[in-house]
């Protein structure tokens, strides 16, 4: 088991949520809090938290404006870990999101009107990890590939499972 895990990650947001793709980078960090969930499968249950920045080149159904997203996630994962190299987590999020928006107003067409500034958002996500073995640095336990997706965006990088 380990401590924390850090989730560097590159970020994808979803057209239908957005108004238009966006990409994005974000960090997510997870604290193991509960341990031996299950009684026949490794598992553990963690608090998770982040943010991520995500990047809309421009808006629904106008391409005269953008948006920038700083969201700011907060969870509870539930992590079984089925084989030596292979987890899944299931997440209950919650997140805050913030928006910084260049220039898109109802003059711009119809539908191109500004979304919420600010806001409060719950949602759900799953995920998986494929686990490379373990890491050359001394302080690090093993670096895995992470993939997490939510209705609203997705994110894949590496995450390191770290010692204290």
């Amino acid at each position: 088991m380990y401590p924390i895990e850090v989730e560097p990650h590159v970020t994808f947001g979803a057209e239908n949520v957005f108004g238009a793709t966006g990409f994005g980078a974000g960090l997510m960090a997870s604290i193991p809090v509960v341990f031996g969930l299950f009684k026949r499968v490794l598992g553990n249950l963690a608090i998770t938290f982040g943010d991520n920045l995500l990047h809309h080149d421009n808006c629904y159904y106008s391409d005269h404006c953008g948006a920038n997203y700083l969201m700011l996630p907060a969870a509870e994962q539930g992590n079984m870990f089925l084989a030596c190299r292979i987890s899944f987590c299931a997440e209950a999020d919650i997140f805050v999101f913030k928006r910084f928006f260049d220039g898109c107003g109802s003059s711009d067409g119809p539908g191109c009107s500004p979304s919420p500034d600010f806001g409060i958002l719950p949602t759900s996500a799953v995920g998986g990890r494929l686990c490379s073995g373990d890491n050359v640095y001394r302080r690090a336990k093993r670096t895995t590939a992470a993939l997490r997706t939510a209705p609203h965006l997705s994110t894949v990088g590496p995450a390191s499972q770290c010692r204290t």
